[in-house]
């Protein structure tokens, strides 16, 4: 089982938070999917022949690209890959950019997940994004999307940045919740380097929120989806009815997947890849026949630690036969570690798997760094 993630790297206008890579010029969008057609040829054995289970179209703005377009990509993978009979196949979504003759494209090309970048359902938040949608898009775009029960349906939602409220919180996802929708993922803003909010906090321009206040979201998020009868399976992650994010959640589990595109990562369980953060230079290589792709070998170290980081985010949490598999030194070392968090509750154990007890998960990563085995 194997997952195909494809980057779509353009976008109307740059939100001021991301640093995924893209561009808003889009001369050489048409160019870029026929090389990500012609990198998924050449990769098609990268998997080992495994079932392909999940394909995920991410971004940059997938939701710019047109019925041929996608139909293009999709047809290749099949063509080129073996395929579950009934795939899950997400789209990243603008609400701008969904219209009804968008929506039975999405269906003709057999998309049948939509992950939704609402954000905020307040318009001066969004302006303060540089979003390029409106609230009344978002919930417009949502009743599209309801329309014929076609797609499971994630919405986004950012919080713990400045200016936003409980109150404005609330609303956010009460109105939400309130629609038929499968699954909420909910972020705590980042600043993250070379972005416009970098940018402004190191000239004074812009205020960072304070640890305790961003803590004290997440936790009135989870408690308000709970609530509103969303199970919580991942830090940032909520679903009701057990409609998980499979493409998601396999990485989580350590799965292998293919990524296609500038900027797209690769793990086949032993090595992880990352290709070209950029358009020009994605074209020009394969144009030469040259590599795009770069790669790092794990060692039983990194493997280990990365089970500990990502296991530990989610409900299903660690599996202490798993960890033995990394060797006597490491697990003992684990137990060693571990054995004040249990005392505390903060880890808890049911059997076989040990996880962090839901109060613990904002600082989950703090947690998960501690057990981490730091000698070769």
């Amino acid at each position: 089982m194997a997952g195909l993630y494809i980057h779509i790297p353009f976008c109307k206008q740059a939100c001021y938070y991301c640093n995924f890579h893209f561009s808003t010029d889009q001369s050489r969008l048409p160019l870029v999917l026929d090389y990500i057609v012609q990198e998924l040829v050449s990769k098609k054995d990268f998997l080992s022949h495994e079932m392909i289970e999940t394909i995920y179209f991410g971004g940059g703005s997938p939701s710019l690209l047109n019925k041929d377009q996608l139909s293009h990509i999709i047809e290749s993978i099949h063509s080129n890959y073996h395929v579950a009979e009934k795939p899950e196949i997400t789209l990243e979504v603008n609400p701008d950019d969904v219209t009804s003759d968008k929506v039975h494209d999405w269906k003709d090309v057999s998309i049948n997940r939509i992950s939704l970048g609402i954000q905020s359902l307040h318009d001066d938040d969004l302006a303060f994004m540089n979003r390029a949608h409106s609230s009344a898009d978002c919930m417009r775009s949502l009743e599209l999307l309801l329309n014929g029960n076609a797609f499971e349906i994630s919405a986004d939602l950012i919080f713990g940045f400045d200016g936003l409220t409980t109150e404005k919180l609330q609303f956010n996802i009460q109105a939400l919740a309130s629609k038929e929708i499968h699954h909420m993922s909910c972020y705590a803003m980042t600043i993250e380097p070379k972005t416009v909010f970098s940018h402004r906090l190191h000239k004074g321009e812009l205020k960072e929120m304070n640890d305790n206040i961003v803590g004290e979201q997440f936790t009135f998020v989870r408690d308000e989806l709970l609530r509103q009868g969303f199970e919580h399976y991942e830090i940032s992650n909520y679903c009701r009815d057990s409609k998980f994010a499979k493409h998601n959640t396999s990485y989580w589990k350590g799965r292998k997947y293919l990524g296609v595109g500038p900027s797209a990562h690769s793990f086949d369980g032993k090595k992880r890849y990352w290709n070209v953060a950029n358009n020009a230079a994605y074209i020009s290589k394969l144009q030469k026949n040259q590599g795009v792709t770069e790669e790092e070998v794990l060692t039983n170290v990194d493997r280990y630690n990365e089970y500990i980081l990502t296991g530990l985010r989610t409900k299903w949490g660690v599996s202490m036969s798993k960890l033995k598999e990394f060797g006597s030194e490491k697990y003992q070392y684990f137990q060693q570690e571990s054995a004040g968090y249990i005392e505390k509750q903060q880890l808890i154990i049911h059997g076989d798997k040990l996880t962090i007890h839901h109060d613990f998960w904002p600082v989950a990563d703090r947690i998960s760094s501690d057990l981490f085995f730091v000698n070769e």
